[in-house]
């Protein structure tokens, strides 16, 4: 994606279906981007899912450039939900905080289920709202981890429609814009996120449980 001062919004640039998840994939990709651009791509700084193939071809292509991840909307959403599904105002406030959800966005997408959920569940009282946070997690599972596709490697036809039914729904954004139907959505500020002592701990003991019942 890239900036649109016009209408103070992001908008896709290219569209990219991959093989895997490598980061000779990734490098390569970047590199073809920067090709079609002529070699006049410098961007100041590169938003990007915190995995760590991605992030080291972006570095790798980008030299120099600061990396972020967009996470001030992502909270945003995460909180909404939480407190539709009516989770107390003060436990919605911790885990907020920093240390807790965050956690998810800097560590490797493959231990997000097995160990970033189960690392977030342990710092949460959950005693009286279980059954939330089991609908609240399911909720994550389905919208963050699968995003807009029903399967982990759509063919091209799915790839396709789900292009086509983004593009419009960006053309009738801009169009909205354009006629003061709606406002560009605000842009969080860039902030850093730290992975915490906390979660290696919680790594070390689940790997130890894990080989003792082997």
């Amino acid at each position: 994606m890239g900036y649109d001062p016009a209408y103070d919004v992001y908008l896709p640039i290219f569209y990219v279906l991959l093989p895997d998840k490598q980061q000779d994939t990734y490098w390569h990709l970047l590199g073809n981007v920067i090709m079609q651009c002529d070699l006049q791509v410098d961007p100041r700084y590169v938003t990007c899912d915190f995995e760590m193939g991605l992030l080291n071809a972006v570095r790798q292509q980008y030299a120099g450039v600061s990396v972020a991840g967009y996470l001030f909307h992502w909270k945003q959403a995460l909180r909404r939900k939480m407190i539709d599904l009516r989770i107390p105002q003060e436990t919605v406030s911790h885990v907020m905080t920093a240390g807790v959800t965050d956690v998810l966005t800097v560590i490797p997408i493959g231990e997000i289920t097995e160990k970033g959920i189960s690392f977030v569940r342990s710092r949460v009282d959950e005693s009286d709202h279980r059954g939330k946070w089991d609908t609240f997690w399911r909720y994550f599972e389905r919208t963050d981890l699968n995003e807009s596709f029903t399967t982990a490697h759509p063919n091209l036809m799915t790839f396709m429609a789900v292009i086509k039914e983004k593009s419009k729904n960006y053309v009738v954004m801009l169009d909205d814009i354009r006629h003061h139907r709606q406002r560009a959505q605000e842009h969080g500020n860039l902030v850093g996120v730290e992975l915490p002592a906390e979660y290696h701990r919680f790594c070390g003991k689940q790997s130890h449980i894990t080989a003792r019942v082997k």
